[in-house]
């Protein structure tokens, strides 16, 4: 996700998937794990997504678990109104 300066990239689709309740499962990316606590599920070759989609599909409990964590992070820490508070802090407001 990085560009090479430093910058941590978050795609759009890092909290969209998740703001509607749904599983976000993504290719490893130390961005992505740093900014949600809980990490997100990642695959890192195409043997371990087959096994991960195999397995979320497979056990519709933790897929749900997991997808609900996402949600309430994303809810909690990854909104714009959020992002506009913490602007406001730095800026006396």
């Amino acid at each position: 996700c990085g560009d090479g300066s430093g910058r941590t990239q978050l795609k759009a689709r890092h909290v969209e998937v998740p703001a509607v309740h749904r599983l976000h499962f993504v290719n490893r990316d130390p961005d992505v794990n740093r900014l949600f606590s809980g990490g997100y599920p990642h695959y890192h070759d195409v043997e371990s997504c087959c096994t991960g989609i195999a397995q979320f599909l497979g056990d519709p409990r933790l897929r749900v678990s997991i997808a609900e964590m996402q949600y309430h992070e994303v809810r909690e820490q990854h909104t714009w109104e959020n992002r506009f508070r913490v602007l406001e802090r730095f800026h006396g407001g």
